[in-house]
């Protein structure tokens, strides 16, 4: 399987999106449902039939994240 990357998203408005993303992810959805926003370091999924594709394959989107906030307060996930 050959992988493409995401478009990106960069012109989002951080300060907007943390109080209220859904406005913006409907943007997106309608731009690129699926796409790598530089500003938060990830890449966003914004339809259901993708998340529920795309979650299962953790070899690819893995929700590692060594330094973030759960890890350090639960650990690595088993």
């Amino acid at each position: 399987m050959v992988l493409c990357p995401a478009p990106h998203i960069s012109d989002i408005d951080l300060a907007a999106f943390a109080a209220d993303p859904y406005p913006q992810l409907a943007q997106m959805r309608a731009k690129a449902p699926i796409a790598w926003v530089p500003q938060l370091g990830a890449t966003l999924f914004t339809r259901r039939d993708d998340i529920h594709l795309h979650e299962k394959r953790t070899k690819v989107f893995s929700s590692r994240q060594p330094g973030g906030l759960m890890t350090t307060l639960m650990g690595e996930n088993i």
